[in-house]
């Protein structure tokens, strides 16, 4: 936490100001990995069905771009040291409360 209020200071941006860009950032990775992650498992199947090898270069492809932004939130998670679902909650519930408030 240290580190991020001495680059608020270096930069000269107020600490809300500094944390939106990346909590904002967070939730919608977060969404497109949920998205995703549901996409994959419904169609992994049909796909491969449907279009054989192509069906499945498809459905690899789909889990790459997944497997991308779970990385992304799992870096944010990481910096502000979450670890589970219920932090992150209350991490974007915390910001959006100070944010409304200014």
């Amino acid at each position: 936490m240290n580190s991020i209020l001495l680059l608020s200071e270096v930069f000269q941006i107020s600490l809300d100001k500094f944390i939106k860009g990346d909590i904002e950032k967070l939730k919608k990775d977060s969404y497109r990995t949920i998205i995703l992650l549901l996409i994959v498992i419904v169609l992994i199947i049909p796909l491969a069905v449907l279009f054989h090898w192509y069906g499945i270069a498809v459905s690899v492809f789909l889990a790459i771009v997944t497997l991308f932004y779970a990385l992304r939130v799992a870096k944010y998670e990481q910096k502000y040291n979450i670890q589970t679902f219920k932090e992150i909650l209350a991490l974007l519930e915390k910001n959006s409360n100070q944010i409304n408030d200014q």
